[in-house]
C-alpha cells in the first residue's frame, strides 16, 4: 500500500505545481525498492511507530518478498539550526532517520511568510549517518521569516519552532577598531573587518551604503567613502574584509548600512595626503583568522608549515622561518609552504613566519604557532584526564600495547599517609585508561615502571573536577508515596558544565541528605540508599543512546512518616536540583508536617502542649543547614557536638564547614584531628561580610602541638576575633581581624594556620596592592596574593598563613627621576607595592648600579611573609650583624636563595652582576613554580657571547631566557659580566612576580 501525503494548508499555490508534486510523491510511494528508507533487519523485530497525533505505538518491521524488511520507523525532526559558519541562507535540519536529499525535498516545502511564497532550495550536504541535512536557501533576504512546511510522514518534536530568519543589526556583529594600513591615503585602498553571526557571502554589494561623518559627531564629512569591495574569510571566524577608499583628508568616523539597517561604525580614522613610513610595515593584520598559518606532521621529526600572503601597500619581497627565536631559513614571496626537518622528539618548538617589503621593512608582529614533536616510543611524558568520565584518562605515550601499559603503570591516593593502589581497565584499541572507582576532586597519582619509562619532571597527579551544575533530578517517583521504610525510585542525570554527560559513576560516589521539605534544614529520619543502576535518557530529544551512561536510578528509603526534599550528592558536589515534596507516609496515612514554631512556655510556666507546670526552657542549639559546598553553621555556637558534624560531613562526601563566625569560636582540637583523619582535603571557613578565613584540617601542625602539650585530650581551638583597627584613606579592603589561640587551661600558645581571604568591593580589578604593617617600623610591606573570582565577586586569597592584619590598598607611587624613562612603569608598580624605595632625597637613581645586599633585600621583601623567619645566625664573615642589609642576607642563605662568593664572603656592597643576578632570580623562581613552560631547546645558543658565561651561572640563565625574563641587550649579547642598574633590576624582578602568579 502507498503511503498517504498530507500538505499542510498553504493559501497561495499554483495548481500545476501541487499536482505535478502530489503525482511525484505517490509513484515514489507506490514503487519501493528494497533497501530504501531503512537497513534490512530480522524479521518481527519491534520498532516505534508514530500515528498522526504524534503518539508511539509498537509496530513490526514491513516484511518483504526476499526476506528482508523496510523500515517505516517514522521521520522526526528534533532541531533545526541556522549554520552561521557556513554562510547567509544556510541552515541544518536535524532527524532521527537517515534521509536521502531525494527523500527531504519530497516532504519539505519552504515558503516565505511575510508573502507565503515557495521559494527554491538545495541541498548542499547529506550527514547521512547522523540524520543532517544541511540546506540552502536560493536568492535569501535579510529579516524575511521563512517557514519549513514538512509532509505529515514527519512528525515534529514538540514546541519545535519551525520559521528561520538571518538577521544582522548592531547587536550581533562587530567592526574590528583597527584598519590596514595604519595610515590611510586618500584616493588609495584600506581594509576594515567586519565580524558577523555569518559571513556575507551571497550578499550583494550594492546592499550596501557607507556614510562619513566628522569624527565623534553626526555632521557629514567632507568628502566620501566608497566600499570597492568585499572578501569573505572562507573560514570559521565568520568575518568578511571591506575594501574602501576616501576622496577627502579629515579625520572620520564610517557608519555602515545593510539594506538601511544600522551595523556600527569605524571611528576615528585618519585620512593622509601623503605615505608616511609606517604604512610600509608589512602586516598579517587579521593575525588567526583569513590569513592563517598551518601546519601538518610530516614524519616524526619533521612538519610541513604553510601561510597565506601578508599585507602590505608596496611588493612583499621575502619570508623568515624563525625556530625558538632562532633565523632557520629566508625564502622568496612566492614561497607559502616550508618543511622542518631535523626535529628532536619530544620537544616543543616556537614557529614563527615574518614578511619583508621592498623597502627591507619586515612585519612588527611575526605569526607564530606552537608545535610539539612525538614523544619517544614507551615513554610517558604526560597524561589528559578526561573530563566526561570520572576515572578516565590518556597517557601520553606511543608504541606500548594495552599489555605494556598494564604491565607498568600502577594508580594510587594518598589515605592517612598511605599508598592506597586502585584498579583499572584499558581500551585495546584507544589505549583509554579507567579506574574501576574514582571520586570527583580526589587527587590520584601515577607511577610508571618497566617496561614503561617516565619523562623526568612530567606530571604524574590526576584529579577529576566537575561542579555538574547542570545535572538533572527527575521530579517523579515510584512508587508516588512510598511507606516508611519502603523502596522508592527516582532518576538523575548527571551534566558538566558543558551539558555533556558525567560517567563511570557507582552506588559508592553517591549520598543522599534528607531535607524538611521547602527548606535547608536537615530532617530527623533516616534516608538510605539501597542501589543505584545506569537508567536510560530522562528526555526523548531525538537522539539515541549516548546519553545512557550518564543517567542514573537511585532507590532508596526512609524511616519517618513526613514530607521531605531531597539533596543528591556526588561524592564532593552537590547536585543543583532536589527531588522536592517526596510525600513518605504510614500505612497510606497523610505523612506528618513538622510544625513551623517550636513550643512555647505558658504564663504559668507549663508548656503549650500540656503537662508539668515546672518551667522548660529549650537549650540554645546551632542551626545547621546544607549548602552546595558543605555545611553550614549559624545561632548560637556554644553547642556544637563536632564528632558528630565531623562524622556526618563525611558520610555525605562534604569537605567545607562554614561557620557564621560574629565574636569567637572555641573547638575541641581532639574533634578537629578526628575530622583531619576523615577529611584529608577538609577545612572550617569562618565567614562574616568583612571577609573570609579558612582554617584547612592538613594545616594543623601536629609536631608543635607535641612540642607545646603533653596530650591531645582537652586541648581547645580558641578563633577570637579582635577589635575593629583603623585604618588609612587608600584601604579599601582588609581580612578578618582574627587571633588563633590553642589552649589547655591556663596555658595557651597562639598559632598561624588560617588562610585569609577578602572579598574586593563591586569594580576592583584583579591587579590589585596587598600589604601588611610591619610590627617594628609600622610601615606597610608587600605581602604575595592570588586573586580569583567566585560567585560573581573579586576575592583575593593571601600565600602565607598569617594571624596579621592584611590590607588591600588604591595606591600608587613614583619617582620624579623616572617620569618618562623606559623603566617608569615598572619601578612605579614596584614602589606602589612598597618593594622598592627611592634614597633620602626621595629619588630612585634608575642608572646607578645596584649592590648584592640591595638586591637581596628586595628579593626577601618580595616573599612578604615567608621572609618573616628569626634572626638567622651570621654565615658570612663580611656581614656585619649591626648593618641594615644582614638580617635579609642571612635568612636569605638559609631559604636557599643566594650564595656567597666562596665559604666566608658576601660582598654585599660589591655591585651585582647579570649572571649573579640570574642565580639569584632561577632560585627564587625554581622553589616558588612548578618548572612550568620549561623548552628543551638550548636558547643561549643564539647569543655571541654565550661562552662568556660562568659555569655556575649556565643552568640559571637559560632557564631566565627560555622563560623571557632576562634577554639579551641590543647587541645580542648577555653580557653576563656587566653591572646590573636599578632600572634594570626592576623590570627583571617585575617579570619574575609576574612569572610566579
Amino acid at each position: 500500500m502507498g503511503m498517504r501525503f498530507r500538505l499542510k494548508k498553504l493559501q497561495v499555490f499554483k495548481k500545476s505545481r501541487f499536482i505535478v508534486l502530489a503525482v511525484m510523491v505517490m509513484l515514489s510511494t507506490l514503487v519501493v525498492p528494497v533497501g530504501v528508507m531503512g537497513e534490512v533487519a530480522d524479521n518481527n523485530t519491534p520498532v516505534s511507530v508514530s500515528n498522526e497525533e504524534g503518539k508511539e505505538n509498537q509496530g513490526q518491521m514491513k516484511e518483504l518478498a526476499n526476506g528482508g524488511a523496510q523500515d517505516v520507523t517514522p521521520i522526526k525532526v528534533s532541531d533545526i539550526i541556522l549554520h552561521p559558519f557556513d554562510g547567509f541562507g544556510k541552515f541544518m535540519i536535524q532527524t532521527t532517520s537517515r534521509l536521502s536529499p531525494y527523500d527531504i525535498k519530497n516532504e519539505l516545502i519552504i515558503t516565505s511568510a511575510e508573502k507565503n511564497q515557495v521559494v527554491d532550495y538545495n541541498i548542499y550536504r547529506n550527514d547521512y549517518r547522523n540524520g543532517q541535512i544541511y540546506i540552502e536557501i536560493i536568492n535569501p533576504n535579510l529579516g524575511i521569516l521563512y517557514k519549513l512546511n514538512f509532509s505529515d510522514k514527519i512528525t515534529i518534536k514538540a514546541n519545535l519552532d519551525t520559521t528561520i530568519k538571518w538577521e544582522l543589526n548592531e547587536s550581533n556583529m562587530y567592526i574590528e577598531q583597527k584598519i590596514f594600513p595604519e595610515k590611510p591615503i586618500k584616493g588609495s585602498d584600506f581594509n576594515v573587518a567586519i565580524r558577523t553571526p555569518f559571513n556575507f557571502e551571497g550578499i550583494n554589494i550594492s546592499n550596501f551604503k557607507l556614510n562619513a561623518y566628522k569624527t565623534g559627531t553626526n555632521q557629514k564629512a567632507n568628502g566620501n567613502i566608497i566600499l570597492r569591495k568585499i572578501k569573505t574569510s572562507g573560514s570559521k571566524e565568520s568575518f568578511s574584509i571591506f575594501t574602501l577608499t576616501s576622496d577627502t583628508v579629515e579625520n572620520i568616523d564610517i557608519e555602515f548600512i545593510l539594506n538601511n539597517t544600522p551595523l556600527g561604525k569605524l571611528k576615528n580614522i585618519n585620512i593622509y595626503n601623503e605615505d608616511d613610513d609606517k604604512n610600509n610595515d608589512p602586516s598579517w593584520w587579521v593575525m588567526d583568522g583569513m590569513y592563517s598559518l598551518t601546519y601538518h606532521q610530516d614524519d616524526k621529526t619533521s612538519i610541513v608549515i604553510n601561510w597565506n600572503e601578508a599585507f602590505d601597500l608596496k611588493e612583499i619581497t621575502h619570508y623568515k622561518i624563525i625556530v625558538n627565536e632562532i633565523d632557520i631559513a629566508t625564502l622568496p614571496s612566492s614561497v607559502l609552504s616550508y618543511k622542518l626537518t631535523g626535529l628532536s622528539l619530544d620537544t616543543e618548538y616556537r614557529i614563527e613566519i615574518a614578511a619583508e617589503n621592498v623597502l627591507g621593512r619586515w612585519t612588527k608582529y611575526a605569526k607564530a604557532i606552537l608545535y610539539k614533536t612525538p614523544d619517544e616510543d614507551k615513554v610517558v611524558t604526560g597524561v589528559d584526564a578526561f573530563g566526561g568520565i570520572v576515572g578516565g584518562f590518556r597517557l601520553h605515550l606511543v608504541g606500548a600495547s594495552a599489555q605494556e601499559i598494564r604491565k607498568g603503570l600502577k594508580v594510587f591516593f594518598i589515605n592517612n599517609g598511605t599508598k592506597q593502589y586502585v584498579d583499572f581497565s584499558i581500551d585495546e584499541i584507544s589505549r583509554m585508561i579507567t579506574l574501576n572507582f574514582a571520586v570527583l576532586k580526589r587527587e590520584y597519582f601515577y607511577e610508571i615502571s618497566q617496561p614503561l619509562v617516565l619523562k623526568e619532571g612530567t606530571n604524574t597527579k590526576l584529579v577529576w573536577n566537575s561542579t555538574l551544575n547542570r545535572s538533572k533530578t527527575t521530579q517523579t517517583i515510584s512508587p508516588s508515596k512510598p511507606k516508611i521504610n519502603e523502596e522508592f525510585t527516582f532518576k538523575v542525570r548527571l551534566n558538566d558544565a558543558a551539558g555533556f554527560g558525567y560517567r563511570n559513576f557507582h552506588k559508592d560516589n553517591f549520598s543522599i541528605v534528607p531535607l524538611v521539605s521547602g527548606t535547608d534544614k536537615i530532617a530527623s529520619g533516616n534516608l538510605i540508599i539501597n542501589n543505584v543502576k545506569l537508567g536510560d535518557n530522562l528526555e526523548d530529544d531525538g537522539k539515541n543512546g549516548t546519553d545512557d551512561l550518564s543517567t542514573y536510578y537511585i532507590t532508596a528509603s526512609y524511616s519517618k512518616a513526613e514530607n521531605i526534599d531531597i539533596q543528591v550528592n556526588v561524592d564532593n558536589v552537590v547536585l543543583p536540583e532536589k527531588l522536592k515534596n517526596v510525600s513518605i507516609v504510614s500505612d497510606g496515612q497523610t505523612p506528618e508536617i513538622p510544625p513551623t514554631t517550636p513550643p512555647t512556655s505558658q504564663p504559668n510556666g507549663g508548656s503549650s502542649s500540656g503537662g508539668s507546670s515546672s518551667p522548660v526552657v529549650a537549650p540554645s542549639l546551632p542551626e545547621i543547614r546544607i549548602t552546595s559546598d558543605g555545611v553550614q553553621l549559624k545561632g548560637d555556637l556554644k553547642n556544637v557536638n563536632w564528632n558528630n558534624l565531623f562524622t556526618s560531613l563525611k558520610e555525605t562526601n562534604k569537605n567545607q564547614i562554614t561557620v557564621d563566625f560574629k565574636s569567637s569560636l572555641n573547638v575541641p582540637l581532639a574533634a578537629i584531628l578526628l575530622g583531619k583523619q576523615k577529611l584529608s582535603e577538609g577545612y572550617i571557613l569562618l565567614s562574616n561580610e568583612k571577609g573570609t578565613a579558612k582554617l584547612k584540617f592538613s594545616d594543623i601542625n601536629e609536631d608543635l602541638l607535641k612540642n607545646n602539650f603533653d596530650n591531645y585530650t582537652n586541648l581547645i581551638l580558641n578563633i577570637v576575633l579582635q577589635p575593629e583597627i583603623s585604618t588609612s584613606p587608600e584601604v579599601v579592603a582588609h581580612s578578618l581581624p582574627v587571633r588563633m589561640y590553642v589552649k589547655n587551661g591556663e596555658k595557651q600558645i597562639e598559632v598561624n594556620w588560617l588562610t585569609s581571604q577578602v572579598i574586593l568591593p563591586k569594580g576592583s580589578t584583579s591587579d590589585v596592592i596587598v600589604v601588611k604593617k610591619n610590627a617594628d617600623t609600622g610601615e606597610w610591606a608587600y605581602e604575595p596574593a592570588t586573586t580569583m573570582m567566585k560567585d560573581g565577586q573579586l576575592i583575593v586569597e593571601f600565600k602565607h598563613h598569617s594571624n596579621d592584619m592584611l590590607y588591600v590598598l588604591n595606591y600608587s607611587k613614583t619617582f620624579d627621576d623616572v617620569k618618562g624613562h623606559w623603566a617608569e612603569k615598572d619601578v612605579s608598580w614596584l614602589a606602589s607595592r612598597f618593594i622598592v624605595k627611592g634614597n633620602y632625597e626621595g629619588l630612585y637613581k634608575p642608572q646607578d648600579p645596584i649592590s648584592r645586599a640591595e638586591v637581596t633585600s628586595l628579593l626577601m621583601r618580595i616573599l612578604g611573609s615567608e621572609s618573616g623567619l628569626p634572626q638567622a645566625e651570621s654565615i658570612f664573615k663580611d656581614v656585619d650583624s649591626q648593618k641594615w642589609y644582614s638580617k635579609d642576607i642571612n635568612q636569605a642563605f638559609k631559604l636557599g636563595l643566594i650564595n656567597g662568593l666562596n665559604a666566608d664572603q658576601f660582598a654585599p656592597n660589591d655591585s651585582i652582576t647579570r649572571e649573579q643576578l640570574a642565580v639569584m632570580l632561577s632560585k627564587v623562581i625554581e622553589k616558588h613554580s612548578s618548572g612550568k613552560n620549561k623548552f628543551d631547546i638550548d636558547l643561549l645558543i643564539s647569543f655571541s657571547d654565550k661562552d662568556q658565561l660562568s659555569d655556575w651561572a649556565i643552568s640559571a640563565m637559560k632557564l631566565l631566557v627560555n622563560e623571557k625574563i632576562m634577554q639579551g641587550n641590543e647587541d645580542k649579547k648577555l653580557a653576563p659580566k656587566d653591572h646590573v642598574t636599578r632600572a634594570e633590576v626592576a623590570v627583571l624582578l617585575k617579570k619574575m612576580i609576574e612569572y610566579l602568579k
